[in-house]
């Protein structure tokens, strides 16, 4: 990361409206989520008992970081906020750099540093998995992990995930842990393939199978994994000949 002085106008705070900042978020600043309920209440009663420690970002007019303590003091009628300006020739890369690296110091799940991590990836290179572990904080292979599970989730389960949501496993449980998931996603599949191996000793599917969820789920799973798959490894797999 660049020194301070490479993105920082100056290091003086000034205050503005926070009137005029409640729905001037800079879309960089949207990369990384908002905190949960439990997390922002807590934030509101830290500002009211202690008022704000810590100056937002602004470039060009937008908040590039501190949404969260925009909202808080919006919703407590504060009417002021504390902010530093960024210099106006900094590059999107710059500012993504710079909100990344803040968000990495908060307090995020290992999963959801990882899927910001990732989100960030510029190639699948070895040499970009390292430079973004060392840049957010987070293993390689967590990267990887997430790299998995976005390719096994829909775009809306991985977005919630993203956002802090947990993971209904098959056995009711929740997790927000990659590896468990991944895990599970196995254990999903594996009931899509016995259930079509069964189907195809009948020659049907019953449709009590069709309606089961985790057949429906279990058979998106399958899809997926069989999206980029020669069709040798797809007869194979739902005959059951690779198990």
């Amino acid at each position: 990361m660049k020194p301070r002085e490479s993105y920082y106008l100056s290091d003086e705070v000034d205050k503005m409206d926070v009137d005029l900042l409640i729905e001037a978020f800079h879309p960089v600043a949207e990369q990384n989520p908002l905190m949960g309920a439990e997390e922002f209440r807590a934030l509101k009663t830290s500002l009211s008992l202690y008022g704000q420690l810590e100056a937002i970002l602004l470039y060009r007019g937008k908040v590039i970081d501190g949404r969260n303590r925009v909202t808080a003091l919006y919703e407590l009628c504060e009417p002021q906020v504390d902010y530093i300006k960024l210099k106006n020739n900094l590059t999107l890369n710059d500012l993504k750099e710079l909100v990344l690296i803040k968000e990495t110091r908060r307090k995020q799940t290992a999963t959801q540093l990882a899927i910001t991590a990732f989100g960030s990836m510029k190639s699948s290179k070895k040499e970009e998995y390292a430079r973004i572990s060392l840049a957010h904080g987070i293993s390689a292979k967590q990267i990887q992990r997430a790299k998995k599970v976005k390719k096994l989730l829909s775009n809306e389960q991985f977005s919630a995930l993203h956002k802090g949501s947990l993971y209904l496993k098959l056995d009711g449980s929740k997790t927000t842990s990659l590896q468990v998931i991944i895990e599970d996603m196995k254990a999903r599949e594996l009931i899509v393939l016995e259930r079509m191996q069964e189907s195809n000793e009948t020659g049907t599917i019953d449709d009590s199978i069709r309606d089961n969820d985790d057949f429906k789920e279990g058979l998106m799973i399958v899809k997926a994994i069989l999206k980029n798959k020669s069709e040798n490894y797809k007869k194979g797999m739902i005959e059951g000949l690779l198990f």
